[in-house]
């Protein structure tokens, strides 16, 4: 009698919702990868014209069905490309559906693509992420796509860790990630969340005994990019006027340079953005960061004291708007680089594709080239560039001078020089899915 009671008690000190609640079982593997198979997509891309070194033709990778509501699948931003061309994504056992770009991320290689709601199959449900942290090192997980042309097929393996690849920590697995993976979901065999956006694979090619290792995107800054989104607010990537300087693994990210109108300085080691909560890394820092208003407060270390100073941001150009042109051939686009600043400050126009009409009589114009004069005349503005092309008769003599970026530190580049006719103008966009 005096058992029971104590054990009476004992039940009484827990928590009703715990002595109640029941735990669920959990899912088997092949229950997890019966309902990756509903969740998952094959995206098909035709790529028209190559901005911002993406490469023209047909590629494919994967992609999943994260909100069946708005019709939104998530994949790679190398998938879904950032130049124009058609898209199409097939659930299994599915017809190809036409999709369009609405959100992909210049910084992590993450992009957004939308169905027509009625295309979803009604069997499809959506995959359910983990928000709230990187997954545990030694968590088994299955990689879940298309590799090398095996449609909806698995690998598995363990989360080796998180690894540093600038700008971002990504997710290592031993799980084999081979082309055709990219853009699928990482899952976690104990619980089937989605715990990494599969993206690529890494070798030491010095190495001829290495072996390769596959790299995801972690969930939880993309789970906070998805919510600016659902909230209608401005989920592109923000950065600070500076230059960021990182320690070992991207922690301790600190001011590396001057910028005109910022009171930040040199050797400020960041610590908080409008006072939130302690950030170590740099994509701690980029986090923080996105969905920020206009000016910023940034709570830096300097010199021993704690202080909190105003800064603007600058924010990433947005690749679907990106403004470029096709000039007999040639496609000149605005500087798109992130560090174009640093890399030409005086901010010329950029050579980034050629088509096949293109004739530039045999010059060694290269993509990347720097657009310096057209007809002697300047110009910075792809507007002003094609206002003035436009105003030219058909067939009219370009002579186009482009500067090389050096390949050596020792030499200063070389100047190219392009002659051709007009015989073609138009402005190329780059959110056509057509």
């Amino acid at each position: 009698m005096r058992f029971k009671f104590a054990l009476l008690i004992a039940l009484l000190a827990i928590p009703p919702q715990v002595v109640l609640a029941k735990s669920s079982p959990a899912k088997a593997p092949e229950e997890i990868l019966a309902d990756a198979e509903r969740y998952t997509v094959k995206v098909e891309v035709q790529t028209t014209i190559g901005l911002r070194n993406d490469e023209r033709g047909r590629g494919s990778g994967t992609g999943f069905l994260i909100d069946k509501g708005r019709g939104w699948i998530l994949t790679n931003a190398h998938v879904a490309s950032r130049s124009p061309g058609r898209i199409t994504v097939a659930f299994k056992d599915g017809e190809p559906v036409l999709a369009k770009r609405i959100h992909v991320d210049a910084f992590m290689d993450v992009a957004i693509l939308a169905i027509p709601l009625g295309e979803i199959p009604a069997s499809a449900i959506p995959a359910k992420l983990e928000c709230s942290g990187l997954p545990s090192s030694g968590a088994s997980v299955f990689a879940y796509g298309h590799p090398s042309g095996l449609d909806f097929t698995a690998s598995r393996g363990i989360v080796s860790g998180a690894s540093w690849f600038p700008p971002f920590t990504l997710v290592q697995t031993d799980a084999t990630i081979n082309a055709g993976n990219s853009g699928g979901p990482l899952i976690r065999v104990s619980d089937g969340l989605v715990v990494g956006v599969s993206s690529h694979s890494y070798k030491d090619t010095e190495d001829k005994n290495a072996t390769s290792v596959g790299l995801a995107q972690p969930v939880p800054p993309i789970c906070h990019l998805l919510d600016l989104l659902k909230q209608g607010r401005d989920a592109h990537t923000k950065l600070l006027p500076v230059d960021i300087a990182t320690g070992r693994n991207g922690r301790e990210p600190t001011v590396a340079s001057f910028a005109e109108g910022s009171r930040l300085l040199p050797g400020d080691r960041i610590v908080r953005i409008n006072g939130s909560t302690a950030i170590v890394t740099y994509p701690d820092l980029l986090d923080r960061l996105r969905g920020a208003n206009q000016p910023v407060k940034v709570g830096v270390k300097r010199g021993g004291a704690d202080l909190e100073v105003l800064s603007n941001l600058r924010t990433v150009p947005d690749p679907l708007g990106h403004k470029a042109i096709n000039i007999s051939g040639v496609i000149i686009s605005e500087p798109w680089r992130v560090d174009n600043a640093e890399v030409d400050p005086a901010g010329n126009l950029v050579a980034v594709d050629f088509d096949t009409e293109a004739d530039l009589g045999a010059s060694d114009v290269r993509a990347s080239d720097r657009l310096k004069y057209v007809n002697g005349r300047s110009f910075t503005r792809i507007d002003d560039l094609y206002e003035y092309l436009d105003g030219l008769k058909d067939c009219a003599e370009l002579e186009m001078i482009f500067w090389q970026v050096p390949e050596y530190k020792e030499f200063s580049g070389g100047h190219i020089v392009a002659r051709m006719h007009k015989s073609k103008l138009e402005r190329v966009s780059a959110d056509s899915t057509e």
